[in-house]
């Protein structure tokens, strides 16, 4: 996901890094991956309503079944990403720098208007995932209560089910962390040149393990 809007987003913003067939074709992947996720949601959401009565389409038992399309389009969007990042940051010399820090700086001073909001926005979403998991974690007495009520009148098996589930919210955050950290050493150039290997490999390492 990180990867691919990577790509989305500088298709859209930059007329460099794509060629012009290129940028189509990941902004069209991308049109195809939204009316996936919108249908997987079912009842819950309104838009599979906007389909439900096509023939055949009610027979559709689980719509999740959308997201076959959707993971499709997610994997060649992240392709494009690892395309973009490799022409961008890692097909160059290694360049020279004190520290990270320094890094940081030498890469700021040249970067796009795009790569900066793409540091900005990659800030606040992980700010934002960490404050969600402090948030849900302190409500999970309350989460607890209410698995109780809803069916799962064991006191030890609601407070299990709660805790993973506060659990899993805080692997998010940290995968994301990682994940936004790895692109940005990416960005700065440390793995340009001979270490661009590492990383794809990284990058192919977070996919596998997030997805375990």
């Amino acid at each position: 996901l990180l990867v691919g809007l990577w790509a989305v987003l500088h298709a859209r913003r930059s007329v460099t890094l794509y060629d012009a067939r290129e940028r189509r074709y990941i902004l069209l992947w991308a049109a195809l991956l939204v009316p996936s996720v919108l249908f997987s949601l079912g009842y819950h959401a309104p838009f599979y309503m906007l389909v439900y009565k096509l023939p055949y389409f009610s027979t559709i038992r689980n719509p999740m079944k959308f997201m076959h399309v959707g993971h499709m389009c997610l994997m060649v969007l992240f392709a494009y990403g690892l395309l973009g990042l490799s022409r961008r940051y890692l097909e160059g010399a290694l360049t020279p720098a004190a520290s990270l820090g320094a890094r940081l700086a030498q890469w700021r001073a040249r970067a796009l208007p795009v790569e900066r909001g793409w540091f900005r926005g990659g800030l606040a979403a992980v700010g934002a995932a960490f404050m969600a998991f402090i948030l849900y974690a302190n409500a999970r007495g309350s989460l607890t209560r209410h698995l109780q009520e809803i069916g799962f009148a064991n006191p030890d098996q609601a407070a299990a089910i709660a805790r993973h589930s506060v659990n899993e919210v805080g692997v998010f955050a940290l995968y994301l962390l990682a994940s936004f950290a790895l692109v940005l050493l990416i960005q700065i150039g440390l793995f340009a040149g001979r270490r661009r290997f590492w990383a794809v490999l990284l990058l192919r390492s977070e996919e596998h393990t997030s997805e375990l």
